[in-house]
């Protein structure tokens, strides 16, 4: 589902614990992000880190994909 711009997307995930799912850290970061933008809370998807190794993996990938966005909607997201 999106809305009237081509930019936005609706994803629906579920939490990785809850299923035993893959606790790799890209999918930790997809869910992230995907909280992070919904306004869900997050702390269900910190918890499925193995270890705090994984979690710093996972917060410097977040961080390298903020930095790949465009300077304005890094502004919009930074004031948010």
């Amino acid at each position: 589902m999106s809305d009237q711009r081509p930019l936005c997307g609706v994803l629906s995930l579920t939490v990785p614990c809850l299923l035993g799912g893959p606790h790799t850290v890209p999918y930790l970061v997809t869910m992230l992000e995907y909280c992070l933008m919904s306004g869900r809370d997050f702390w269900d998807v910190i918890l499925c880190a193995k270890s705090p190794a994984q979690l710093e993996k996972v917060s410097e990938k977040l961080f390298e994909n903020f930095e790949q966005q465009p300077e304005e909607e890094q502004e919009y997201f930074y004031a948010r």
